[in-house]
């Protein structure tokens, strides 16, 4: 008979970490992993039975997480994983869950208001000389095109093919949404296209060796993307983190700012045209 004095918390995590890995689902198998790795480190590597799981267990590995100096995410995302392995343990055999150990403990993350810095930022970012540190170009391309073209994730990006380019607009599936896109093609998207071609049939070279695993390409490059950004940063004397969602929000507050002022200027350029398909 199945209780929670037999089952093996960690065998059953191992075993689920082997299904991510031979689904495909590389991200989870890494984080889950991560978390297992981090519950043996404060525990030790004796088998923990799932009625080990309780109030006490909980709060001793989140000061445990706390104390190894992880950020607030990091904490937050490894109590993550161990409240769904206890959760998955409960329904895959039917038992009768004792408590709610995982309840209230995750640390509550105060963000101060983020500035929002507008069209000027852009202006800044694109006109600034690279001439001594040239391997910044790339990245600080794909920032804009990523704010050209909507607030365009990195992992998209990286998977942009040749042939999603169709009469001079842009077709892609959002990772995020699952929403098809479909964005125009500006002057300066084009320009960014030219100057950094891929050999191989991804339009930037993130992706570059079919020979290699694609994810581990696309991790690598979005590693070296966020680097270069915060030195990009730092050399323009930004104040605010540069990244994706950054670039999304300035786009579409430039976007209000551009259509408030249509009215006004019917003849001003917009940097953007985009359309999604529900």
């Amino acid at each position: 008979m199945t209780t929670l004095n037999t089952i093996v918390f960690d065998s059953y995590m191992e075993n689920l970490i082997r299904d991510f890995a031979l689904n495909g689902k590389k991200s989870s198998a890494e984080t889950y992993d991560g978390a297992l790795k981090r519950m043996r480190q404060c525990f030790g590597e004796q088998n923990i039975l799932l009625s080990d799981i309780n109030r006490s267990w909980v709060l001793k590995f989140r000061d445990y997480l706390i104390e190894s100096g992880l950020s607030m995410n990091s904490v937050n995302t490894y109590l993550g994983v161990m409240r769904n392995v206890y959760r998955r343990v409960i329904i895959t055999y039917n038992l009768k869950q004792l408590g709610h150990p995982f309840g209230k403990v995750f640390l509550t993350i105060r963000r101060p208001p983020r500035e929002i810095p507008g069209i000027d930022l852009l202006n800044k970012i694109r006109q600034a000389r690279l001439d001594d540190y040239e391997y910044l170009d790339f990245s600080r391309d794909l920032f804009l095109f990523s704010y050209y073209a909507g607030g365009m994730s990195f992992r998209d990006m990286a998977l942009l093919k040749k042939t999603d380019i169709h009469n001079g607009r842009l077709h892609f599936i959002r990772s995020r949404s699952g929403g098809e896109q479909v964005v125009l093609l500006t002057g300066p998207m084009k320009a960014i296209l030219h100057a950094h071609q891929g050999n191989g049939i991804y339009l930037f070279p993130i992706i570059c060796r079919p020979d290699k695993d694609l994810y581990q390409q696309y991790r690598s490059g979005l590693r070296k993307y966020n680097l270069h950004l915060r030195k990009l940063a730092d050399l323009l004397h930004i104040q605010v983190p540069l990244n994706t969602p950054m670039a999304f929000d300035d786009q579409e507050t430039s976007a209000v700012k551009q259509n408030n002022a249509s009215s006004k200027s019917s003849g001003k350029d917009h940097f953007l045209t985009h359309i999604t398909i529900h």
